[in-house]
């Protein structure tokens, strides 16, 4: 197994500190203000690597992009006017029933995006239909 770089630890911290799930691009653009050496591809792989060993979600988008977040115990609300990204926690209950379904298969990267209308855009869809 890899040893993690420097870098790769610099661009982990900028991630974690972000609450916006950038895409790659956005994400690129806050490592770089904060650590201009960086290239843009030390992050493109930082990402690939981070993700296929589970540490960093990819969140597919209503736009055909993908926002990235810190692996944590959560899942994703997207709002399909704004596309604005929010966290949700499932209750204990619902995570053992998604297992049930599952059965004996090993849940690696427990993934759900949730898509509707968000708080600040309810009104406008309310009234568009």
């Amino acid at each position: 197994m890899e040893r993690d770089t420097k870098q790769q630890k610099q661009i982990y911290e900028v991630l974690k500190d972000c609450k916006s799930h950038p895409t790659l691009q956005q994400l690129t653009h806050l490592v770089r203000e904060k650590y201009p050496r960086i290239g843009q591809a030390t992050v493109y792989r930082f990402i690939q690597r981070y993700t296929k060993r589970g540490l960093i979600s990819k969140i597919p988008t209503l736009d055909n992009s993908y926002r990235y977040d810190i692996q944590l115990d959560h899942q994703h609300f997207e709002c399909i006017l704004c596309g604005k990204i929010e966290d949700i926690v499932f209750h204990e209950t619902i995570k053992k029933e998604i297992q049930k379904t599952i059965g004996k298969n090993r849940i690696l990267f427990p993934q759900v995006l949730i898509q509707g209308v968000c708080e600040e855009c309810k009104e406008k869809y309310e009234k568009e239909m």
